[in-house]
């Protein structure tokens, strides 16, 4: 199979080998095998450097996956699957942001909670209102997260 999509594409910061996949599934036929084949080592959420790491994974991704939705055009892929993959991947990124805002704000660290649920808002506001309708006991930190920044800033407070 490599050589008909090539190696790994070593320009990409990050999801070189996800964008590879994709390139193997453009060309090829592939299938769910229900054996472990890959071990994956997750990182912890909720610290600076993953957070950082996250957020630029955002972009990675999507180009990763717009480029091969555009080699794959001559498939003609229904739009409504290219859009449902598309907010799927940004639900997936946003998830991760909401789960490192609770996990900061349950370590004190608000400003790093407020960052986390910016991002999530600004990565997919549709997943993050969805978790907020379907899930609200999910995001029951973002309220005394945001108090507890207001209060900081008021003048005044605690003199």
């Amino acid at each position: 199979m490599r050589e008909t999509v090539g190696y790994q594409d070593d320009k990409h910061i990050w999801g070189e080998d996800w964008d590879w996949f994709l390139r193997i599934a453009l060309k090829h036929r592939v299938g769910h095998v229900a054996v472990p084949a890959i071990l994956f080592r997750a990182r912890a959420v909720a610290t600076k450097s993953e957070d950082d790491t996250h957020r630029i994974r955002v972009w990675t991704t999507r180009r990763a996956y717009w480029r091969n939705v555009w080699r794959g055009r001559h498939r003609r892929l229904s739009p409504a699957f290219v859009l449902r993959r598309a907010l799927q991947i940004d639900g997936i990124f946003a998830g991760y942001f909401l789960m490192s805002g609770a996990a900061h704000a349950a370590a004190g660290e608000q400003r790093d909670a407020l960052r986390s649920l910016i991002r999530a808002l600004w990565i997919s506001p549709l997943h993050v209102g969805w978790a907020a309708l379907r899930q609200p006991a999910s995001l029951g930190w973002v309220p005394s997260t945001l108090l507890r920044l207001l209060v900081a800033r008021s003048p005044g407070v605690g003199r």
